[in-house]
């Protein structure tokens, strides 16, 4: 919105000061006018209401040669109709990473909150940061995980200029089991015991059979040599990390990686998932004997980086934190030995 004043004493042009624009209560922003002359263009943010506003610019002094004036005028802000994307991505047993962004004509949306909903039933709320994206980690409950889930998210433009949106997805999650075998179940377990017995049975023949004639030695076949191991594939849950990190997600792919880690080293130490992070930092390192200090302060800081600066971190940057990730992913032994109280 392009906004135009004039600003005058006793009829000479006045520059050089500073003049606050306002609509609807909220400051805009602020410009100095060139020769008596205020044209500036501002940005009308999602938190100021669709309907009819007031717009005003005000010079701000009290106690100058200049006394403060204000001059006001009336505007329809008109409602938009915003985009949401989402993407969603099962990163554990029942967890999920979810993301995405919130736009208005191409614009991003900033401090706007999200509603999460996995399979109707809310999950989480998140906010949207200074480039209208949304990145968090949510934890569902075992009736949910089951199956195809759908994903939904849900901004409904409350106090705003924008209309109500939402986005929708779907995870996948391993078939529930049922209590009850059923009846072709017992008859694969009949036909494996029946299996076994005739397997004994001719162990035991064989056994007592008279040894076959040797025979004369055949000339030796040199053995093949061993085929090159291929390269290890990354640990399944860590996957999704890698694939946003390729994509240039760098700080989606480090909360990917942080919450697949920290549900498996959780399930070795007695941690909940109310911890903050440096809490369940500190629980590992005292209920681990091997030494995962380095590794766990690198993917640790990380995750602060990427979670809570507004600089993030680069692709270089994750590529390490992803590595230290996956030393620790690998170590079978981390928490299987817990320090005793003692320590």
């Amino acid at each position: 919105m392009t906004v135009r004043a004039d600003l005058t004493a006793n009829g000479t042009p006045i520059d050089d000061v500073p003049l606050v624009v306002l609509l609807g209560g909220q400051r805009l922003g602020q410009a100095e006018p060139s020769t008596g002359t205020l044209a500036t263009c501002v940005t009308i943010p999602a938190s100021v209401p669709a309907g009819e506003r007031t717009l005003r610019v005000r010079l701000p002094f009290e106690e100058r040669v200049l006394a403060g004036v204000s001059a006001a005028t009336t505007v329809t802000v008109v409602e938009v109709d915003p985009e949401l994307a989402l993407t969603a991505t099962r990163t554990g047993e029942r967890q999920l990473t979810v993301d995405g962004v919130l736009e208005a004509n191409g614009d991003a949306v900033a401090n706007e909150s999200i509603q999460l909903r996995a399979d109707g039933s809310p999950i989480a709320t998140t906010t949207t940061d200074e480039t209208g994206s949304f990145d968090t980690s949510v934890i569902v409950s075992e009736s949910i995980a089951d199956g195809t889930v759908p994903v939904t998210a849900i901004y409904d433009g409350t106090g705003s200029n924008l209309g109500a949106t939402r986005a929708a997805t779907t995870v996948e999650f391993p078939a529930g089991s049922e209590t009850a075998a059923p009846s072709w179940a017992w008859i694969c377990l009949a036909a494996v015991a029946v299996g076994a017995l005739v397997g004994v049975a001719y162990l035991i023949r064989r056994s007592s059979a008279p040894p076959p004639p040797t025979r004369p030695a055949e000339s030796a076949v040199p053995a093949a040599e061993p085929r090159p191991s291929p390269e290890p594939a990354p640990p399944p849950l860590l996957e999704p990390a890698t694939d946003r990190l390729v994509s240039g997600r760098p700080n989606a792919a480090i909360t990917a990686c942080y919450a697949a880690l920290r549900e498996r080293l959780a399930a070795r130490i007695d941690a909940s998932s109310a911890l903050t992070h440096w809490e369940f930092h500190h629980r590992c390192l005292a209920q681990t004997d091997d030494d995962v200090d380095e590794a766990l302060q690198t993917v640790t800081e990380g995750y602060e980086r990427a979670r809570f600066d507004p600089a993030g971190v680069s692709e270089s940057e994750a590529e390490a934190v992803l590595e230290h990730a996956e030393q620790l992913y690998e170590t079978t032994d981390v928490g299987s030995t817990p320090a005793s109280a003692d320590d």
